[in-house]
């Protein structure tokens, strides 16, 4: 009996995540809205929640851009997904993998994991 293929998912430690975003990779914090309004963001980051994933990745460019102020990541770009502590961000990640995107990474530690970091300095 075949098995389905395992996602490919590669976690990224919080430095290595802000070293990422501060080279200009997107990191997409796929937590609602009103989540993002309790914590904040990770610095770069922008909010996609995970509902909504989908019809971002549908949208032409020039709607992408003006909807979220970044440009949009081609499915070969590197990406990073975020979440509250690294598993809607898995989910995000195998969903986009089904949409043909190919260099994705999970914010391992997700805000919690940012939160600690910072808290750590």
């Amino acid at each position: 009996m075949a098995s389905a293929a395992q996602p490919n998912i590669v976690d990224l430690t919080i430095p290595e995540v802000l070293e990422a975003g501060k080279q200009g990779v997107p990191i997409i914090d796929v937590r609602e809205q009103v989540e993002i309004h309790n914590t904040g963001l990770i610095p770069g980051s922008v909010n996609i929640p995970l509902g909504h994933l989908e019809d971002a990745v549908n949208m032409s460019p020039s709607e992408f851009k003006e909807r979220y102020t970044i440009a949009k990541p081609g499915k070969d770009d590197k990406i990073i997904l975020s979440c509250m502590s690294g598993n809607r961000s898995k989910k995000a990640i195998i969903a986009l993998q089904g949409k043909g995107f190919t260099n994705l990474f999970n914010n391992a530690g997700g805000w919690k994991g940012y939160d600690e970091f910072n808290k750590g300095k």
